[in-house]
């Protein structure tokens, strides 16, 4: 894995963490909300929202709306980010 998907992975990690109120969450590219009880549309609102905080970006409802797992996440991340 390139460096900068591990660290954007590792910021979805603790953004996720943070917003479920919980100490810590693994999470693969392939990790869904379906792996997470609490992951709710409400509190995915609130991770997209406290990574664009993070990062300083901001993303679309259109690009948003076609994230189905964290490396997609991750792939809009990059995206954004260069």
């Amino acid at each position: 894995m390139q460096t900068s998907r591990k660290k954007h992975l590792e910021l979805v990690a603790k953004c996720l963490a943070e917003v479920l109120d919980i100490d810590s969450v693994e999470l693969t590219e392939a990790s869904s909300a379906e792996d997470f009880e609490d992951w709710d549309s409400v509190n995915h609102v609130r991770l997209l929202i406290s990574l664009e905080r993070r990062l300083g970006i901001q993303f679309t409802s259109s690009e948003v709306g076609v994230v189905g797992n964290v490396g997609e996440l991750i792939d809009l991340i990059d995206k954004r980010t260069r």
